[in-house]
């Protein structure tokens, strides 16, 4: 009876600290927060050095980060002003939903 106990306390344990272990997803930043965070002069608009340090902190880094960000800053930069706002930022996040869903199909 004791080991019928101890094997069902065991089990009890288990099961509880089973799902302790997961760690939270870390939510995503708003594109908003994000092109307030790396708008460093706060003058409502991204230079070139200021989006090429997009890529900072993250575990995850591309192969060749500068070239990376110059590529897409020029993508991103509809009226070729050397400049983003935060409207041509904001489409950062639509061209990532594309490639996602290119990738799935």
């Amino acid at each position: 009876m004791k080991r019928f106990l101890l094997v069902l306390a065991a089990l009890g344990f288990a099961f509880t600290c089973q799902g302790f272990g997961d760690s939270p997803k870390k939510k995503k930043k708003s594109p908003d927060a994000v092109f307030s965070k790396l708008d460093a002069n706060n003058d409502a608009s991204l230079s070139k050095e200021e989006f090429g340090k997009i890529s900072e902190g993250k575990k995850k880094k591309p192969k060749n980060p500068e070239k990376m960000a110059n590529k897409l800053f020029s993508k991103l930069d509809s009226n070729s002003d050397e400049k983003l706002s935060k409207e041509e930022f904001k489409k950062m996040a639509e061209l990532k939903k594309k490639k996602k869903e290119q990738k799935k199909s």
